[in-house]
This record gives C-alpha cells, structure tokens and sequence, in this order.
C-alpha cells in the first residue's frame, strides 16, 4: 500500500488534536509574555553598560542565564534529536514486523497450496492461518476485542470446540491466543506432512515452521512494543510522537473455506492456559 499525502493534510493548522499544540500553547504564550517583559527590564541595563556606564549585579545575572539557556538549547536539541529517532524507529520496526506477519502468512499459504493435495486438509489450515492472523490483527486494536470470538466463530474462522481454549486466555491483547492458533495449525501440518513422499519432509517442515516461528515471534514483539511505553524523561519534552497501531487487512478473503471436516477427539484443541 502507497501512502500519500495531500497538501491541505501537511497543514498543521487543519490537523491541531493531532499535534501537541493544545498541550503546550499556555506554555508558550506565557513563554513569550515573560521574555517580553525581561527584555523591556534589561535593554535600559545593556544601553547604561554600552554606554559606559557601571555593570550591575542585574546585568551579571542576565548575562548568566543567557550563558546557561544557550547550554541548555545544545543539550535539549541532542535529546530531542536522540528521542525523535528513538520514535521513528520504534514506529518503523513496528512496520517490519507487521510485514513479517503479513509475508509469511502469505508465503505459507502458497507453500500449502502446492504441496497439500488432500482439500479438506488445505482448508483447515488455511482457515487456522486465518483465524492466528485475524488474532494479531484485533490484538492491537482493544476497542475491537467486545464479542470477538463470538465473531470468529459466526465467520467460520473459530470452531466451537476450539472456542472454550481461547476463553481461557486472560486478554485477547497477548500472544497466548495467537501462540494456540499457531499451535492448532501446526498439529494439523504435522498430520498432513506424513500423507506427502518422504523426500518432501524435511525441506517443507523446514520452511514451514520457520515462517510459523517468525509469525508467532512478530506477533509477540507487536504487542511488547505497544506494551513498553516510551520512558517518561522522554515524554515529557513537548514533542509530537507517534505510537502505532497497525491494523493490517487479512491477506485473503474474510469467508472461511466452503467446507470444514468435523473435529474428531484426536484432533480437538488442547486446553492452553494462558501465559502469566
């Protein structure tokens, strides 16, 4: 997806409740009225010493303070210009990681789809790579959390049977729900592997449960990244930063696979307790 901006979008002006102009305003006109009037109190001072005249312990200490807040400019624009990229980055991996999820979602899928020649298998893997991507997509956004699984269920992604482990799960915004769903597909992979020649094994077990390693650990890390806050000596400095919240589509189509075989008792969900 391109993103592009127009110019009316650049305006600051038109974009104020997204920037930290509401927060400080008040600081700055008061900013603005006290230098005004330390200047009126000072320029008669700097005239007189121009002028010849003696220099007096008020000029000394306007002469400090300029000394000290052109220290303080030097140190403040390093941190400032250290915190900015701190955020940038922070905002960046969290892009990569999405992306992750996304390609190798996608990139299993074509795996599965060339090798699995069993359709009633490839379905049900399909629809647990879904129903693992749908998790990570709605863990980052908490307002969407409210009947969630009742729609995973309505939409063919979530079974009932599997349904009872993923209720366990303390919030829907961790990795546990994601971990499970991960886990049901690869049961599920294992199964269908054993159907395939022998000299396929290893190399698509391989590659398989490397995306599923990188799916599951991106996951994760999205959420310890929305998790772990920027340190408070940071924030409190009047700079706009971003905290994202990705919310990616689902590479294919919400609809489940026409048909699901039934769960027997040697493939129903493992009761998972979620992690502390």
């Amino acid at each position: 997806m391109t993103v592009t901006y127009s110019p009316r979008e650049l305006l600051v002006f038109s974009h104020l409740k997204g920037t930290v102009l509401p927060e400080v305003w008040r600081m700055c006109a008061f900013t603005c009225a006290l230098a005004y009037a330390l200047c009126h109190i000072y320029n008669p001072i700097r005239r007189t010493v121009r002028d010849g005249g003696p220099k007096t312990i008020l000029y000394y200490i306007f002469h400090d303070c300029d000394a000290f807040f052109g220290l303080c400019t030097s140190f403040v624009t390093f941190i400032l210009s250290f915190f900015n990229a701190t955020i940038f980055g922070r905002w960046w991996k969290m892009r990569e990681l999405c992306g992750t999820v996304n390609g190798r979602t996608v990139d299993t899928c074509v795996l599965l789809s060339a090798y699995i020649k069993d359709q009633e298998k490839l379905d049900e893997m399909l629809r647990l790579l879904w129903l693992a991507h749908a998790l990570h997509v709605h863990s980052v956004i908490p307002s969407s959390h409210a009947g969630l699984l009742a729609q995973l269920v309505e939409g063919g992604l979530l079974m009932p049977e599997e349904l009872a482990a993923l209720q366990q799960c303390s919030s829907l915004a961790s990795s546990t729900p994601i971990s499970i769903a991960y886990g049901w597909f690869s049961s599920r992979f294992g199964e269908a592997l054993l159907a395939l020649p022998p000299s396929l094994h290893s190399g698509l077990l391989q590659s398989v449960q490397t995306n599923v390693s990188a799916m599951r650990a991106s996951a994760a890390d999205v959420l310890m990244y929305l998790a772990t806050p920027v340190p408070l000596a940071y924030s409190l400095y009047p700079t706009p930063y971003p905290y994202p919240y990705p919310s990616t589509p689902l590479p294919f189509t919400t609809h489940p696979p026409p048909h699901h075989p039934p769960l027997t008792s040697h493939h129903s969900p493992r009761t998972t307790h979620p992690s502390p």
